[in-house]
Order: C-alpha cells, then structure tokens, then sequence
C-alpha cells in the first residue's frame, strides 16, 4: 500500500510539472504575442482605440497619442467621448450600443457629413474610422481605428476650388467672347460715332460695370483752353444708376484742371479711382465725391 502511494505521488508530481512546464510555455507564448501586439499596435500610422461597454478607455497606442494630443497615462480610464465633439455625444452611444447587439462584429463608421474627432487642443479634424466588438469574460470591448484625412479633405476642396475656378473662367471667356461678337455686330450697323459710342457704353454695362460713361474730345485747336468734349454716351444698370453717371459729367473737365477726366485726357494714360475716400487720391470737389 505504501508502495502504491508511493507511485502515486510520484505521478502526481510528474502531472505536476507537466502542468507547470506548459502553463510557463503559455506564459511565455502569451507575453511573445502581447509584445507583438504591443510592436505592431505601436508601429500603426492609425490610431487604435478600445473601449469598455460603459465607455472607458482601455487601450490606446501612440498614434491615438500623436493624433490626439494625449498621453496614454491620461487617456487610459478616461470616458472615450473626450474624442468626440460635443454635439456626438448623445447619438454616438447609442449608436455603439445598437452595434454591439447586431451581430456584425465589424463595420465602417460613417456619418451624412465627414466625420470628425477632437484633438486636446478643442480642433476638429475630419476622419475615417472602423469600428469592431469581441466579448472578453462576458464583457464586450469596442475596438475603433481612426485615420486622420484632413491633408486629403483639403486636398480635395483645393481641387474642387480649382475646378470651380476653371468652369467660373471659361464662362467668363464665353461670355466675353458673346459680349465682343455683339459689340462687333452693333458697331457694324452704327451709323454714326454717338451711336458706336451707346453701343460701347451698354457693352461696358453687360460686360463689367454698373455705370459707364464714355466722352470724344474734338481734335486740339491753336488755343487749347477752347479744347471740349464734342460727342457723349453714358447710361446706368438702371434709372438711378444712369441719373448718377450723367450728373458726373455736368462739370466741364477744361473747367477745373484738378478734375480726374482732365487729367487722363491730358496723359493718355488710364487712371482707377480704387476708393475716393482714400486721403492719398487728390482732392475732389465734393458735389462729385457725393454722387461718386
């Protein structure tokens, strides 16, 4: 009887160590596969965030540092939605609730517009994320990876921004070319100088201005101070507008030397009047800056 205790001992022992030698072999295999886990979650360019049912956190890798602006000593524990703008927070929950209890084990998380996080700094950024679920001892961890796409999100609203440019030019070409064609065909059939005068004035008004006014001085004589304006259009997107314009020519420019048509008459030379409040501009008579 001895004996077989004995013998029965020993094989418990043998058991034993077996048992031990394999749960130190699954040790070792268990902290070979977290410090992979621990390399590759590390080395991801995205972020990867797991969550608790209640919303904590409870994995967080660098990138999730980097993209967000916390430490992983602070995130751990924290509630998830600190990622969130606010105005998530009251769908993004339930959301994630009715996602757990679909069956789907993983999906991409969108939303009408771009999805956005929040940095630590309060920014808002635009990303692409994908969600999962597992149960672990009866509790289910959300695992969510995010992608930060603001350099896409900005690449693509500069491309739309050109290509809006591009379109916006080509009608303004267009439109150009239908104002030229028009001119051409009115210039065509003026009788006379006022009459090609009108045409370009209501060119000018379709193609660039609110008002125009064009004026044809006569040819210099041998005494310049007779010198006058011998023939004039001028007209208004409406009736206002048109008043305004006649009234700025109401002053004979051989009149007053500081007035602006005089100066550009007597240098050939195109002059913009950018703002007339402008202190730097000469000074204007003020009956012309009011209607101005």
């Amino acid at each position: 009887e001895a004996l077989q205790r004995e013998a029965a001992l020993q094989e418990s022992q043998a058991q034993l160590a077996l048992a031990l030698s394999a749960a130190r072999l699954t040790a070792d295999a268990l902290r070979t596969s977290q410090a992979q886990l621990a390399g590759i979650t590390g080395s991801a360019m995205d972020a990867i965030v797991s969550i608790a049912e209640d919303g904590r956190v409870l994995f967080y890798n660098q990138a999730a540092e980097t993209m967000f602006g916390v430490p992983a000593a602070e995130a751990l524990g924290s509630p998830h939605e600190r990622f969130l703008p606010q105005r998530y927070h009251a769908t993004h929950a339930e959301q994630v609730r009715q996602f757990g209890q679909s069956g789907i084990t993983a999906r991409s998380m969108r939303s009408p517009g771009l999805l956005k996080a929040l940095r630590a700094s309060g920014e808002e950024f635009p990303v692409e994320a994908t969600i999962s679920h597992f149960l672990n001892g009866g509790q289910r961890v959300f695992t969510v990876i995010l992608r930060d796409i603001t350099q896409r999100v900005r690449s693509d609203e500069e491309r739309a921004s050109l290509l809006r440019s591009e379109q916006a030019a080509r009608q303004d070409a267009q439109a150009a070319q239908l104002h030229l064609r028009q001119a051409i065909e009115l210039l065509a059939a003026a009788l006379d100088v006022p009459a090609m005068l009108d045409v370009a004035v209501q060119g000018a008004l379709r193609a660039l201005a609110d008002g125009a006014s064009v004026e044809v001085a006569e040819d210099p004589g041998p005494d310049q101070g007779h010198r006058r304006v011998r023939w004039h259009a001028a007209g208004g997107g409406d009736a206002r507008m048109a008043q305004q314009v006649s009234r700025l020519r109401e002053r004979d420019p051989w009149s007053d030397p500081s007035d602006e048509r005089m100066q550009v008459l007597r240098s050939g030379q195109p002059r913009l009047l950018a703002d007339v409040a402008d202190p730097q501009l000469p000074a204007l008579p003020v009956d012309r800056v009011a209607v101005l």
